[in-house]
């Protein structure tokens, strides 16, 4: 043999290396050679050639008599040629046992390891890389179609998933789908890697697959969707027969990569622009998808229908590529054409699947809505508050669920449920797509980045496996110091969690003597030890293998504790079973930091994550605290949408978490110095990578699968806090925006939204391990209250709104010591946020058509030689609005129409605008001038149809789809079907007359009337006026502003009164409801303002509402009103969770109110917040204070009463009870603050004039922002339903304390007598003395 193989001492299996000397044999004599078994031929098998393989391998029979291993002598050189004398050796008396001997020693000598030259590793590292790429090509080809022939069932099951949907059986098509798609996608992978081209579209299909195989389960529409994309997908399992891409179509000289890559990537570009809409679908709620289901349903069977043509237009370019002949090819091409064509009834098709699909609930709801379409449909049901009621029965839903909150959390959650589903259906869904599809793609990049190291760990853990298929478990772990422990204690795939923590215990145990008498001992196992299970004693020594711990790390091992076994196993313990798997050691260990050692890694789970979670507590607790102080300092236009921000359910969950948690103890005899430099060097690499993905998506959370990506694979407990901090450092920011910007309310919605569905994922991690401690039989009660230092137990019990409970105020804690750390932070990100970094933008309040139609106005029609149609051009008169827009200011309003194209068929657009809201115009006019318009809003229509007059210019007809006020002033047309939307309410219409005449003049045309009375003199009128007007205007001459200023001024106050009285606000001085007299002013001011300046001041009117404070979710138990401005609280009628409690506005404020659940009476002391939001946390506080104030302001005000009536203690000074802001006396009713020192008082007069404290006073402290106690009379007033018995002891008592103060009072007063009276003595006994000392002064002594 020219060249054999041996064992290099650098690698594990036989590699081709330089020839080795030829062994001389003598010719005399061949001996009989073994046979070699085929395994040891196989030069690629990495399997070494050793003697005891090699007799194990042959027989026993020829050699049972040897030994396993003859002693042997090696007297030879390493480069010395063994010679074997076979003719002496023949000679020697046939010895078998020598010959034998001999032959091992050939074979010892083959397999003996040499050192391999770098010479030769070089040569041998560059012919790997010359055959990587064919071989690697060779082997992906192999395994595609070994994949191919294993799941040859399923792919043809996989191909059909679509035809299998029907509405019976799309649970049995869900799960067929789930099944399948996971073979198919290792399948694509497989494919991918023989034609790379294909990658684009693979890719992308994996990762929308990813991100939504689970949530299909509960969206049987996207089912559909994700069947028609794998359908599409499985048409390029058609390629993998093809080895070269390269090759030409017949007839071409274009490639089959170049045409297929071309189709692939609109397939890829599909894929993602349908796992957008799929993405954006999911996240809507139920009812919201059913109201605008047939919108929806349009949009995704345009999406089915686009990858059934993706998947013909494969077939037919696969096909061509396949095709005999240029006859088949041409065949395919006419067939591509009839496809083509097709494309419609595939969208019907598609849409027809799609509404099948629709559940008997969802049926009833539509159903529910189109019995209502002749009142406006969708919009009447949902501003109608009893239709909206049924709606939400119908749903199978609360109205808190809808709305986002909680039970009790707001009043009248019909409101919110209404805000929400109006919103739904204003949204534009190109536009929400559209934005939707910016943060997709960011999720979709890190779906794929982690689906890639997935990948990655499980080919890695693949080729392992199969290296290590003869080796036990503990080979499978890479850590090798794990590995050796694991293999000592003979443990198998997995081991008890706290097993294996005290085997960590104990082997670091047993290291402590050899680094001296100075290190710290660890506490034995002798609670609970641990039996090995193959019969080996504990670990009393390091084992062999293992490094010793490094010096400098020593510090660690004390964190290893019997104590600490908790926080260790439920850092390695990643889904909470109690055992501990090889691969979550692997996972445990893989992401500790680099140069990190395993005790070090281990001490940071001990004790470091739990003190830096504290510190994460403190520091968001101090963030919080700025949040609130900041919301009472942004624009007032903020102020609403930042309350409504922090005072979201999202809130009293982080409230609740940061409750949760308890503080860590401190390990004795520790060094805490080192272990805080670790926790703050991982802390800051965790918090950096989290902020990096936090930034990709913006720091908005739309989904409960977003969390995942942002926080990577692990428990979410060890990313919860550090999250939450980056999010609210980056909210805090937004709101320091908030004082110089007007932001988008979607703004603070998205916050808050951010912040739900953050907790929505918590809460899917603690009910997954709640499930896991019931299936092993834990208590999860107990459990879940010790797992994580009690992290997630608050957030798992309170599941209802409490506010009692609630600590988040906006005052700071003076004991804590993070404050100043973190309001650097917060400057730094202050600092680097823009307007540029918002998600929606600043909001620069300008609807459109509100002021960008008047600058392209025009007029009159033009001239054109080509005579153009002429309805075209402004057309202007008075329309009713459509059903539901602008109720109960006008029904009719001056429009601006302007028409902007007529087609050759008649069909035309345009657009009007109104005082209150621009409409959209399309329909049609007919050769003879026939006009049929439809003016929509929305959701809301309204239609016109008559006569254009060319001659006069002017549109004589009807508006159908709307009732007038004017009961025996309309007619239904005979023509119009009553049951057809049209947004009417009930069927009615009315004439309807459009001229040319501008609507700037149009409040000078003359009426009907006039012009029967005198056409001349009407006209002449007209132009009179309206010329005079113009020169007026144009030259800006003081009668015009003196004659439109106070127009202006009035329409944006009556404006005002009508939004106020239209969102059932509170009265205040400032909104009084519009009188009889002043509806009719407003009415008459917008049937003369032109349309679009009347928008313009009554969205400025909009935009003065802003500023006023709105208690949202609040409403006056008097008046059953929204409290706007002021609310007040009565301290007494409330349950101990504050949870149901008398609110009241000013107005009501004073009167006695009898409820199903309480008895108030003006007596009780009553709490007030002027201009400022009150929160939970505040709420709470606020309450405990303030009743122990009003109680005790109710007593000086009876002690004063009693020291002004009782003629026995005149005498006495009464208690002081001045006002501090104009320091007369007062009495009751008044106010004291409940922020100021007790005894500060406030008459009616200061705290209606909003007067702060005197300066200079003692009270000047004081500001009229201050929360106050309303203090209405002295009589302390008991809950009415308190018990019998306990009335009867809390009288007693109450009378008893009444005694033991009169006592008090007299024993204060004989004592202020008595020292009166000393007082007086000593003052005579120092003008006595005083007097003497006089006398000696100047009286001479006797001895001078």
């Amino acid at each position: 043999m020219k060249r054999i193989f041996r064992r290099s001492k650098s690698q594990t299996s036989l590699k081709i290396n330089k020839p080795l000397p030829d062994i001389t044999l003598s010719t005399s004599y061949i001996p009989p050679v073994p046979h070699i078994p085929e395994k040891h031929r196989q030069a690629s098998l990495p399997i070494p050639v050793s003697p005891a393989s090699f007799l194990s391998d042959h027989g026993t029979e020829d050699y049972a008599h040897l030994p396993s291993a003859p002693p042997r002598k090696r007297t030879r050189s390493a480069g010395a040629t063994p010679v074997l004398d076979l003719q002496n050796f023949a000679n020697q008396n046939g010895d078998k046992e020598n010959r034998q001997i001999e032959v091992i020693q050939v074979y010892d000598y083959i397999s003996k390891p040499t050192e391999t030259s770098t010479s030769e590793l070089k040569v041998d590292k560059m012919i790997s890389l010359m055959n990587a790429p064919a071989k690697k090509g060779a082997d992906a080809f192999t395994a595609l179609n070994t994949w191919y022939t294993a799941n040859s069932a399923v792919v043809s099951s996989a191909a059909t998933v679509l035809s299998t949907i029907n509405s019976g059986a799309i649970e049995n098509t869900v799960s067929k789908l789930a099944e399948t798609t996971k073979v198919v996608m290792d399948g694509l992978t497989a494919l991918q890697g023989v034609h790379p081209f294909l990658g684009i579209a693979v890719l992308a299909f994996k990762g929308v697959v990813a991100m939504n195989l689970t949530r299909i389960a509960n969206n049987k529409k996207v089912v559909v969707l994700h069947a028609t994309m794998q359908e599409t997908m499985m048409v390029l399992f058609q390629i993998r027969d093809l080895r070269d891409p390269s090759v030409q179509f017949p007839g071409t000289n274009e490639t089959v990569e170049g045409r297929l890559g071309a189709v692939v990537a609109k397939i890829a570009e599909s894929i993602k622009e349908t796992g957008s809409a799929i993405d954006h679908y999911v996240k809507k709620g139920f009812l919201a998808k059913t109201i605008k289901s047939s919108i929806y349903e349009t949009r995704l069977a345009g999406f089915a229908a686009t990858f059934v043509k993706h998947k013909e237009d494969l077939e037919f370019h696969l096909t061509v590529n396949t095709a005999l002949g240029v006859n088949a090819a041409n065949r395919q091409l006419q067939e591509q054409g009839e496809r083509m064509r097709s494309m419609e009834d595939a969208q019907k098709q598609m849409l027809s699947l799609l509404q099948s699909l629709t559940t008997p609930r969802e049926l009833e709801i539509q159903k529910f809505i189109s019995d209502h379409n002749t009142i406006g449909g969708a919009k009447a049901c949902i501003d109608d508050d009893r239709l909206l009621t049924q709606l939400v029965e119908l749903s199978g839903q609360t109205a808190e669920e809808l709305a986002g909150s909680v039970a009790g959390r707001i009043k009248k959650p019909l409101e919110g449920v209404k805000k929400i589903l109006n919103k739904e259906l204003a949204e534009d869904l190109n536009e929400a797509l559209e934005r939707n599809r910016r943060t997709f793609e960011k999720k979709l990049d890190s779906q794929l980045d982690q689906l890639k190291k997935i990948e990655a760990s499980l080919h890695a853990e693949s080729d392992r496996v199969i290296d290590e298929f003869h080796r036990g478990p503990h080979d499978k772990i890479k850590d090798k110091e794990l590995k050796a422990i694991w293999q000592y204690m003979g443990w198998k795939g997995s081991v008890k969690a706290r097993h294996f923590v005290l085997g960590l215990h104990d082997h670091y145990a047993a290291q402590i003597p050899a680094h001296g008498a100075d290190q710290p001992e660890l506490s034995p196992t002798t609670n609970e030890a641990v039996t090995p299970t193959v019969g080996r004693p504990l670990i009393a020594t390091p084992l062999v293998g293992t490094r010793r711990v490094r010096r400098k790390d020593i510090w660690a091992l004390t964190y290893i504790n019997v104590s600490r076994v908790q926080p260790i196993l439920e850092a390695v313990d990643d889904d909470g079973t109690g055992f501990i798997s090889i691969k979550e050691v692997n996972d445990f260990t893989e992401s500790r930091p680099d140069k990190w050692s395993l005790p070090v890694w281990l001490a940071y789970w001990s004790q470091g994550w739990h003190e830096s979670m504290n510190r994460y507590k403190r520091k968001i607790m101090v963030i919080l605290q700025l949040i609130l102080a900041e919301i009472t300092e942004v624009k007032p236009e903020n102020r609403k949408w930042a309350d409504e921000y922090m005072n979201s359910w999202g809130m009293n969950r982080v409230d609740a978490l940061l409750r949760s948690l308890r503080e860590v103890s401190p390990v004795p005899g520790a060094n805490n110095a080192e272990l805080n430099k670790i926790t703050q060097e991982y802390t800051k690499i965790e918090e950096r990578r989290l902020k990096k993905t936090l930034e990709g998506f913006k720091f908005d959370i739309d989904d409960v699968e977003t969390v995942s990506l942002i926080t990577g694979p692990g428990r979410l407990e060890r990313y919860i806090l550090p999250v939450l901090y980056l999010l609210f450092k980056r909210h805090l920011a937004i709101t320091k925006l908030a004082r110089r910007h007007i932001l988008d309310p979607e703004e603070f919605w998205s916050m808050a939204e951010t912040i739900l569905n953050l907790f929505k994922a918590l809460d899917e991690r603690i009910s997954g391990l709640v499930d896991v401690f019931k299936q092993t039989h834990v208590d999860e009660d107990q459990h879940l209250a010790g797992y994580a230092l009690g992290l997630l137990y608050l957030p798992w019990k309170e599941t209802s709104w409490n506010p009692s409970i609630v600590k988040l105020v906006p005052w700071p804690d003076p004991s804590n010591p993070l404050a100043s750390e973190v309001q650097r932070e917060v400057d730094e990100e202050v600092r680097t946020v823009t307007v540029d970094d918002l998600f929606y933008g600043p909001n620069n309040y300008t609807t459109a058509g509100a002021l960008d139609y008047a600058s392209d106005v025009i007029w009159a029609t033009p001239d054109d030689p080509l005579k153009p149609h002429p309805l075209l051009g402004a057309w202007a008169g008075y329309i009713m609005y459509p059903s539901g827009v602008a109720r109960g200011a006008t029904d009719t309003t001056l429009a601006w129409i302007w028409i902007e194209a007529v087609d050759d068929g008649g069909s035309c657009t345009g657009k009007c605008d109104t005082a209150f809201l621009p409409l959209s115009i399309s329909g049609t006019i007919s050769t003879d001038y026939q006009l049929d318009l439809t003016l929509r809003a929305g959701e809301d229509c309204t239609q016109i149809v008559g006569r254009l007059d060319v001659e006069s210019q002017s549109i004589v007809g009807r508006q159908l789809g709307q009732s007038t006020s004017e009961g025996d002033a309309s007619q239904s047309e005979s023509s119009h079907d009553p049951g057809q939307h049209l947004g009417n309410k009930d069927g009615t219409s009315r004439e309807v007359f459009l001229n040319r005449t501008p609507v700037s003049i149009y409040r000078f045309r003359y009426t009907p009337e006039e012009f029967v009375a005198g056409p001349a003199r009407a006209r002449w009128s007209f132009a009179c006026r309206a010329v005079l007007f113009q020169i007026r205007q144009r030259t800006w001459s003081k009668s015009y502003f003196d004659t439109v200023l106070p127009e202006k001024l009035q329409l944006v106050r009556f404006a005002t009164q009508h939004l106020v009285e239209e969102r059932d606000w509170t009265h205040s001085p400032a909104y009084l409801p519009l009188t009889a007299e002043e509806h009719y002013d407003f009415e008459l001011l917008l049937k003369v303002t032109p349309p679009t300046e009347a928008r313009f001041w009554v969205f400025f009117a909009e935009l003065e509402l802003f500023k006023v404070l709105d208690f949202r979710g609040y409403v006056c138990d008097g008046c059953d009103r929204h409290i706007i401005e002021v609310m007040t609280s009565c301290l007494e009628c409330t349950t101990d969770t504050l949870t149901n409690r008398i609110d009241m506005c000013m107005d009501c404020m004073d009167k006695d109110l009898k409820t199903a659940d309480f008895n108030h009476t003006v007596s009780h002391p009553m709490l007030r917040a002027r201009d400022h939001f009150m929160h939970d946390g505040e709420i709470a506080h606020y309450f405990r204070k303030g009743k122990e104030i009003g109680h005790r302001a109710k007593q000086a005000f009876q002690r004063k009463e009693k020291l002004l009536v009782n003629s026995n203690v005149k005498q006495q000074k009464p208690p002081g009870t001045r006002c501090c802001c104009c320091l007369s006396e007062v009495s009751t009713p008044c106010w004291v603050c409940a922020d100021c020192v007790f005894g500060t008082y406030v008459c009616d007069s200061c705290e209606t004039k909003a007067s702060d404290g005197t300066p200079g006073g003692p009270r000047s402290l004081h500001t009229h922002k201050h929360p106050l106690i309303r203090i209405h009379d002295n009589a302390i007033a008991q809950k009415d339903s308190m018990p019998e018995e306990t009335a009867e002891k809390s009288t007693v008592l109450w009378k008893r304390i009444d005694d033991l103060e009169s006592h008090l009072n007299t024993r204060l007063d004989s004592l202020e007598t008595k020292f009166t009276a000393m007082e007086a003595l000593l003052e005579r006994l120092i003008d006595a003395t005083v007097r003497n000392v006089d006398t000696i002064v100047s009286t001479p002594s006797s001895g001078r």
